[in-house]
């Protein structure tokens, strides 16, 4: 960073030197900064600065705008032609295709995209590219391949992947069933914050199975957190202490594209 900072002191619109400060100021919330460093440039002498200004346009203050997701739409379009396995371009196009925002763009694209960004290590997108796999969305349902895309971005702690894997491991799809590990990765998920994994364990939960539930409330009896029967039972008392453990941790939901955060 600092050698970067050097080289704009010399040369404001050196485009590589201010795409790479402008991601530091991201990841300190400097987001006014960032789009300041970007303002002028020639994007096209480094690619990913237009996948740093896609980030940024996805970030209006006062919400998204028609325009704001265009430009998005089009600064990772343009960074995935100058570079096309640029990580975080691939997410963040292929995010907003799942989402139904990008018209000549389809599922199989946006498998394509994400498969791009978990062959390169990238825990969010071994975990999106697991739940795609689960759900059929852009390739055929295969539990079996969700379940070891869901391994790999556990191993590099993507909270998502927590929760998802141990869903597979509840129903024994993919995986052997196994309510210990199960609650294993439920509460890891937990202790990150995942805000699936709160849903999972605290809505429908007439569908968890006693055991499970009897398991989960063994691991929050042990921590201290819940003090009632261990009888697989869902109730107030178990689901205030779901709860609780997740917002101490800060219930986090999916990053926006995964990125500088």
């Amino acid at each position: 960073l600092t050698s970067c900072l050097k080289v704009l002191e010399q040369d404001r619109f050196n485009t590589e030197a201010a795409t790479l400060v402008a991601r530091a100021d991201i990841a300190r919330g400097d987001l006014k900064r960032a789009r300041q460093r970007l303002a002028g440039l020639d994007l096209s002498q480094y690619p990913h600065a237009y996948t740093v200004q896609g980030w940024l346009d996805l970030r209006q203050d006062g919400g998204l705008t028609p325009q704001a997701l265009a430009d998005a739409i089009a600064n990772f379009k343009a960074a995935l032609r100058g570079d096309s396995r640029d990580v975080y371009a691939n997410l963040g196009l292929a995010r907003l295709i799942l989402q139904g925002q990008v018209a000549d763009r389809t599922l199989e694209d946006a498998f394509a995209l994400m498969t791009i960004a978990a062959n390169q290590d990238n825990a969010f997108g071994q975990s999106v590219l697991g739940w795609m796999h689960e759900n059929g969305r852009g390739t055929a349902v295969d539990t079996a391949q969700a379940a070891d895309w869901y391994k790999k971005a556990v191993a590099s702690g993507e909270p998502s992947a927590m929760g998802y894997l141990g869903s597979l491991y509840e129903a024994g799809q993919g995986v052997p069933q196994s309510f210990v590990l199960a609650t294993d990765l439920f509460m890891d998920a937990l202790d990150a914050g995942d805000s699936w994994t709160v849903e999972h364990l605290t809505t429908n939960w007439r569908d968890r199975p006693n055991e499970l539930l009897a398991e989960v409330q063994r691991r929050l009896q042990a921590r201290g957190l819940y003090d009632g029967d261990i009888d697989g039972l869902f109730g107030p008392g178990t689901e205030g202490s779901i709860r609780k453990l997740a917002s101490d941790a800060r219930i986090t939901a999916f990053p926006l594209l995964g990125m500088y955060q």
